[in-house]
């Protein structure tokens, strides 16, 4: 309950007052910014929602095969049942940003990204934002894991849930990575923590690694010393009797190309760069407070990057993208179905070839982009941006540049946060 906080006594039949039977009426806040709300007539509670702001990616430029970047880390979650009084002014609503994108062009350098803004409403629910990947331009460097935004609520909300968002992809060892770029977290939920990008841990050669999924589907990790691009996560949660638990993106495989994403809940099926305008249509066809209550939503198929299909099994979102690596060909990582990670992607550029990984679905992280930069290349490298609301971008990276190649690595830009308002007249 709200007591005092904003010069209100309780409402009405406090202590006797459930949650209604459906939650009927909503006000999403979806860009960043401040702004304020009118409880309505004959309403005496809200359930209130809120995502922080994903970080973005880090980015390198070497001229070596050094060079190391992690992803931006998920959002934070929170979310309670709010006591009001009809009229009661909310006037500080607040929707955290997205960490900016970075860049790096042919000069020896990396960057570090941005850390995404905090969601609040007053003190009374607050979720941070994600925080920023780093970049270095030494393989042997330890840069941790970015973590994940928090939640955190007042004493005395109802039904209150609090949730981290997913780590970024780092490399938290000192081994050799002779070009590692990491996928980003995904935004914690009502289901559970938001999925990690995918991690280096060993020696690697040339390895990106996919962004996080929705409720703890990870992206793949580099686990050996294979050129490669991993998988993104799938939804995965046990809040459905019949689920059968999402796994993490698989590990890609150099010789053939192949990379499978995660299963979704229920999920068997196939996806790839197709997925952006199929999930934008299927979002749009549902509230959100659908989208951040109900996981049956999430329980579609895993990913492979080589297919141009989307399979959805039992769920209307799909599931993780899936990773690709095809050596001098252009590499693209798979986007994330809804509450998936995006594919990390990897190749060698020639020319203009331009390599970049899969975005976050809605809540999930951005895939990591490596490059293995040839003579006079001018390709760009593009991390995977995170997905709205709240996942991490990915990080992007050039490596082994000669002095005449003039293209960037740009790294994915965090998603935005948001904070959403629910309510019935008559409760």
């Amino acid at each position: 309950m709200n007591q005092g906080m904003y010069g209100y006594g309780l409402p009405p039949n406090y202590a006797t007052r459930v949650a209604p039977p459906q939650w009927v009426r909503q006000q999403a806040y979806l860009i960043a910014g401040t702004y304020s709300f009118t409880v309505p007539q004959n309403v005496y509670q809200i359930y209130a929602f809120a995502i922080g702001g994903g970080g973005s990616g880090a980015t390198f430029a070497v001229t070596s095969d050094d060079g190391v970047a992690s992803g931006g880390a998920g959002g934070g979650f929170a979310s309670g049942i709010i006591d009001v009084l009809p009229g009661q002014i909310f006037s500080s609503i607040v929707v955290g940003a997205g960490g900016a994108a970075t860049t790096n062009a042919t000069s020896t350098s990396a960057s570090s990204g941005s850390a995404g803004g905090t969601s609040s409403i007053g003190s009374i629910l607050t979720a941070t934002g994600g925080a920023a990947g780093t970049g270095n331009t030494s393989s042997t460097t330890n840069l941790g894991t970015p973590a994940g935004g928090t939640g955190t609520v007042a004493n005395g909300l109802r039904g209150s849930t609090t949730a981290a968002g997913g780590t970024g992809g780092g490399k938290a060892n000192t081994s050799s990575a002779t070009g590692f770029t990491g996928g980003g977290g995904a935004a914690g939920s009502i289901f559970g923590a938001g999925g990690s990008g995918g991690a280096s841990t060993a020696a690697n050669s040339g390895a990106a690694t996919a962004g996080g999924a929705l409720a703890g589907g990870n992206g793949g990790s580099a686990a050996t010393a294979a050129n490669m691009a991993t998988g993104g996560g799938g939804f995965a949660t046990s809040a459905l009797n019949d689920v059968v638990t999402g796994g993490a993106g698989g590990s890609g495989n150099a010789s053939t190309g192949t990379s499978n994403g995660g299963r979704g809940s229920l999920g068997t099926g196939a996806t790839s760069s197709s997925i952006a305008a199929t999930q934008v249509a299927i979002t749009a066809s549902y509230s959100f407070f659908d989208l951040l209550t109900n996981p049956g939503l999430y329980n579609g198929g895993g990913g492979n990057a080589l297919t141009n299909t989307l399979i959805y099994s039992q769920g209307a979102l799909g599931g993780g993208g899936g990773g690709n690596y095809q050596g001098s060909t252009p590499a693209n990582g798979g986007v994330g179905g809804g509450g998936a990670g995006g594919g990390a992607a990897h190749c060698s550029l020639y020319g203009t070839v331009v390599v970049a990984s899969g975005g976050g679905g809605i809540f999930g992280g951005g895939g990591g982009a490596l490059g293995n930069c040839q003579t006079a290349s001018t390709g760009t490298v593009t991390g995977g941006a995170g997905g709205a609301y709240g996942g991490g971008g990915g990080a992007a990276g050039r490596k082994r540049q000669s002095t005449t190649a003039s293209g960037s690595a740009v790294s994915g830009a965090g998603g935005v946060g948001l904070v959403l308002l629910a309510w019935t007249e008559g409760y």
